[in-house]
Formats: C-alpha cells, sequence, structure tokens
C-alpha cells in the first residue's frame, strides 16, 4: 500500500472504468504510461489494467474520500428519517 502515491489515488478518484469505454481507455493509458503507479513495474501495472476492467469489485466508480463522505451523509438523512418513523424500545403499540 506504501507504493501507492497520493497523486496517482487523486487521480484515478471517479473514472468508471467498466462502465465507461472512455474512462476505461484513459485509465489503461495513464496506468501504461506509468503516469500513475509509478513505483510498480511495467507488468505490475499491466496487471493493475487487467483486474480494473475485470474485477466484479470494480463495477462502478472508482471511490474517492469525497464521495465516501458524500454517501456517508445521504445515508445519514435516511437513518434519521427512517428513526422518526419507528418507536425503539417496545413501548407504543403499533
Amino acid at each position: 500500500m506504501a507504493r501507492i502515491d497520493l497523486h496517482t489515488v487523486d487521480t484515478l478518484q471517479l473514472y468508471a472504468p467498466r462502465a465507461s469505454t472512455g474512462d476505461r481507455q484513459i485509465v489503461e493509458g495513464i496506468i501504461s504510461s506509468g503516469q500513475v503507479f509509478s513505483n510498480f513495474t511495467r507488468l505490475e501495472r499491466e496487471s493493475i489494467c487487467t483486474n480494473l476492467s475485470s474485477l466484479e469489485a470494480c463495477n462502478s466508480i472508482i471511490p474517492s474520500l469525497h464521495t465516501f463522505f458524500r454517501d456517508v451523509k445521504y445515508l445519514e438523512l435516511c437513518a434519521n428519517a427512517v428513526k422518526r418513523l419507528i418507536v425503539l424500545g417496545g413501548r407504543h403499540r403499533t
């Protein structure tokens, strides 16, 4: 994990290489050229490209901390709405 630098994370976040042909071409290009994952060998970067385009775990966007915290905000709003709809503790009849 120490070989992945901040530039790589910033550059790749929010691309969707499995969902978008354009994103896949961009991501494969910047990985293959060594612009990102610069601490990896050419063979390791080729393996990363293969994994990104084939893994089920990467079937949406490449996540970022920004999107993670934005998603948490939305989930928090939903959780608060559900809390208002239910009574915890079983003291009231439904």
